[in-house]
């Protein structure tokens, strides 16, 4: 310290946002450009709140494939056993999550309930919905396919998980919209 009681450390240079935004990685690229779809959606495309709700049902739709692979890399053989399983239970957390979403807001002919996700996604409402949405469904599934080989691959973050907390895989992708 200096008599005048001021550090004599030299000044940090301030950042700008184009050093910020230069700074991070693919991933993070990935999920800024994401999160904005939906503000991008209301903003300049005229997104009503079924919009923006089917498209986080979308959302939920692109964890549960990432899980999947997820439960194919971290538990290699037994993924026979634990991919049917987790469709079968994510299956179910989406179709009620459709039929819900679809009835509350008024759309499509009376809630449709499946175990299958293939029944889920040929029922005619959300069919068209999905053939509407597919340009930001197809943006988010590119987002977490980035995050997916970028941190998950890559930084193998697959070698912190082994094969008993693949229960919080599938928790995880089940309850990521809900409270």
């Amino acid at each position: 310290m200096l008599e005048s009681g001021h550090d004599d450390a030299p000044a940090q240079p301030r950042r700008t946002i184009l050093d910020t935004l230069l700074a991070l990685t693919p991933a993070e690229l990935a999920l800024i450009a994401s999160n904005a779809i939906p503000l991008v959606g209301v903003v300049l495309f005229g997104w009503d709140l079924f919009d923006l709700l089917f498209l986080y049902w979308v959302e939920n739709l692109v964890v549960g494939f990432y899980t999947v692979l997820k439960l194919v890399v971290v538990t290699g053989g037994a993924s026979i056993f634990a991919v049917p399983i987790f469709l079968f239970h994510y299956s179910w957390f989406m179709s009620a999550h459709a039929a819900l979403l679809f009835a509350f807001m008024g759309r499509g002919s009376g809630a449709h309930f499946s175990f299958f996700i293939w029944t889920i996604l040929s029922w005619p409402p959300v069919a068209a919905a999905l053939v509407d949405s597919r340009w930001p469904a197809f943006a988010l599934l590119l987002s977490h396919g980035v995050s997916f080989l970028t941190n998950f691959i890559g930084g193998r973050e697959y070698r912190s998980t082994n094969s008993e907390s693949c229960d919080t895989f599938r928790w995880n992708s089940s309850t990521r919209y809900i409270g």
